[in-house]
């Protein structure tokens, strides 16, 4: 997705730590039309801080959401879904790190999560500059936050995006337009 709304010189590390996510996300990056700007990574992101000398312009994560979730019957899915193999401090030192000074690091929390990741985000130096409230349907609460820092101070802009529009997969105009690139149906 981010190759398909980048710049043709743009290039996209993708880091992932799970074996086999790892090989579905190879063979995604080698079916696509944007393939050759994508280049996989097999390694925690932790590794990667540890090794890498890039800068980078952008970081989006999708980290795993949840502070003290229940384990999963397999342990990738726990592993993508809480954060003890990636603790936010460590996901934000990390960004922080690897960041250019004029970069941004985008994530997307779970309302409780993307809380408390908003504090330790400050704490750790960054200013938040965009935050959108996705909410399922209208006049219900937000589910998600879809966060954007930066290492520059900066104001914050509010948005808010609703998904569904009072009917199961009955999806708003913005969410359409937000997405219709990446879905058939739309």
């Amino acid at each position: 997705m981010l190759a398909q709304r980048t710049h043709s010189k743009v290039r996209i590390d993708a880091v992932e730590i799970d074996d086999s996510a790892y090989q579905q996300a190879m063979e995604n990056i080698n079916a696509c039309p944007w393939g050759n700007r994508i280049f996989g990574i097999h390694e925690s992101f932790q590794e990667l801080c540890a090794r890498s000398e890039e800068k980078y312009d952008a970081i989006v994560s999708n980290p795993p959401y949840f502070m003290n979730g229940l384990d999963a019957k397999e342990e990738s899915r726990t592993k993508a879904r809480n954060a003890d193999h990636l603790p936010f401090e460590e996901l934000l030192e990390g960004a922080k790190m690897l960041l250019n000074p004029e970069g941004t690091f985008s994530v997307v929390l779970p309302i409780e999560e993307g809380n408390y990741f908003m504090r330790l985000a400050k704490l750790t130096g960054f200013s938040l500059k965009r935050k959108c409230h996705v909410l399922p349907n209208p006049g219900k609460p937000a589910k998600r936050y879809l966060l954007e820092f930066s290492l520059k101070e900066c104001n914050t802009l509010e948005e808010e995006l609703i998904v569904e529009n009072g009917q199961r997969h009955v999806y708003s105009p913005q969410y359409i337009e937000l997405t219709k690139e990446f879905y058939l149906k739309f």
